[in-house]
């Protein structure tokens, strides 16, 4: 019995870590990260059925990425990439 509440409960912290977070980063949002903003990403909300969301945004003329977890070694998504809409260059106009 212990060794399947230790599974179990391994199983449910390691599905809790690798949970993602999804980010609009730019400067049509928050600005890029440089060193005196090193995360400017406007955080979305986890839905938890594989979408994410986010109400009341106001955007500014840019241009924008999404990233995950504020990390641009993770996946994020503008340009050829993006799924849907007009997209220029690498980023998303705004």
């Amino acid at each position: 019995m212990k060794k399947f509440l230790l599974f179990t409960l391994m199983l449910l912290a390691f599905n809790f870590v690798g949970a993602q977070t999804i980010g609009i980063v730019g400067p049509a949002a928050n600005g890029w990260p440089d060193n005196s903003n090193p995360e400017p990403d406007i955080m979305l909300t986890d839905n938890g059925d594989g979408t994410h969301s986010i109400e009341g945004l106001t955007l500014t003329t840019g241009s924008a990425k999404f990233r995950t977890d504020k990390d641009w070694n993770n996946p994020n998504y503008g340009g050829d990439t993006f799924p849907t809409g007009t997209i220029t260059s690498s980023n998303i106009p705004v």
